[in-house]
């Protein structure tokens, strides 16, 4: 198999899976990108682990944080006047230099 008829192929499967999640196309293509292999094929357990794996897609590891500091309540116990002074950009980095996350093409998971 040529490189174009892998890649109409990997394409494919990428889109039929995705017909069955709730995961952008392009986000199961970006995670495919970073864990996959050129020798198979994405199956019914890439888009598992891809969902599983999911946070979102961003512009910045600074909106991402922001993100997940809301979805997770981490700064809900902190009083009001001192989360202006959280930094979410820092927070962001070391969220990524740490390998909690990775990002692809915009698209942001957890790293497990």
């Amino acid at each position: 198999m040529n490189n174009t008829d892998h890649a109409e192929k990997l394409q494919e499967a990428i889109a039929d899976l995705a017909s069955n999640s709730h995961l952008p196309e392009a986000a199961l293509s970006a995670y495919w990108d970073n864990i996959g292999s050129k020798d198979k094929m994405p199956d019914k357990d890439t888009l598992s682990d891809a969902e599983d794996c999911f946070i979102g897609e961003f512009d910045s590891l600074t909106h991402l944080a922001e993100h997940l500091c809301e979805e997770t309540g981490l700064l809900s116990e902190m009083p009001e006047k001192l989360r202006y002074y959280f930094d979410f950009e820092k927070y962001g980095r070391d969220l990524q230099l740490g390998g909690d996350v990775w990002e692809n093409e915009g698209f942001y998971f957890f790293n497990r």
